[in-house]
């Protein structure tokens, strides 16, 4: 039984079941009530949101308390977080029974509850990267707008806070690792100032960009999407924005000129045991 350890999703397509890996943004379901499902023996929830107050993507989204009471049932405070003890999160650890769900119970969470695959439960080891480095630079961000773009849990926009970025949009096509960045930025007394869950990546470049710096951690994590996503990015740094990718080293990272490494990080035992011994982190700037 696949089984929801890091370990299943680190190279290759980001989910446990590799022939549903592609998770790309769709609609939520229409609201409904539904019976509570069991997990592990303890009920999720009694019964789905019933309605889902939200606002353009301008400002900060009224979050789903739904989404926000399951991650706060189903993870654990870090206050040791690899690379970045500056930052406290909850996620999910090997203390949790989300983190031992199988395939049946991620696809009653899926049909039943609107919850895709918990990617937001893991501080992953591009996103940490950049996250120390952003820590140890704060030039890089101080003083300008950001987007982390594939936030997760948010780890990169926090590390954006503190190095004192004046405007934060975290971005991720699940509502649900918004709601993640939500209660995340609340655990470190932090906010950010927008949340948005469009799927920007392959999106038109507005005319007027609305962000100085565009960070992006482990958005490598399949062929197809990876050259997709840094044709895009591409698209951005060609008109000024500064785009910093954090990758440990995964194959599908495409080997192009335009890449420019400018820093790396020796992960730890934890990350290298849980990424298929992925040893280094490696922040990358794009230059076109």
């Amino acid at each position: 039984m696949y089984t929801l350890s890091r370990r299943a999703f680190c190279i290759g397509q980001r989910t446990c079941h590799k022939s549903t890996i592609k998770t790309r943004w769709r609609p939520m379901l229409e609201p409904t009530n539904c019976v509570a499902i069991a997990y592990n023996s303890t009920p999720l929830m009694s019964m789905r949101p019933l309605h889902t107050d939200r606002q353009s993507p301008a400002g900060p989204i009224d979050l789903i308390p739904f989404y926000q009471k399951f991650i706060s049932d189903n993870t654990k405070l870090v206050r040791d977080v690899p690379l970045v003890p500056e930052i406290r999160l909850r996620l999910i650890t090997s203390d949790c029974e989300l983190y031992r769900a199988g395939e049946n119970e991620l696809a009653v969470l899926r049909t039943e509850h609107n919850i895709e695959a918990p990617f937001w439960g893991f501080a992953w080891p591009g996103g940490a990267t950049l996250a120390r480095y952003i820590i140890d630079n704060p030039h890089t961000v101080k003083g300008k707008r950001v987007l982390d773009i594939g936030a997760g849990c948010g780890i990169v926009a926090l590390a954006c806070r503190l190095a004192g970025a004046s405007h934060i949009s975290v971005n991720d096509i699940d509502d649900c690792a918004l709601a993640s960045c939500e209660i995340n930025a609340h655990v470190n007394n932090m906010e950010f100032d927008c949340f948005d869950s469009t799927n920007l990546i392959g999106g038109s470049i507005p005319e007027e960009i609305p962000w100085d710096v565009v960070l992006a951690g482990d958005i490598c994590y399949d062929d197809e999407f990876a050259s997709l996503a840094i044709a895009w990015l591409k698209q951005l740094a060609a008109r000024g924005v500064d785009v910093v990718l954090g990758d440990p080293g995964r194959p599908y990272l495409p080997r192009t000129p335009d890449l420019h490494k400018i820093a790396e990080f020796d992960l730890s035992e934890a990350f290298i045991d849980e990424n298929h011994g992925l040893s280094v982190g490696s922040l990358y700037r794009l230059k076109v």
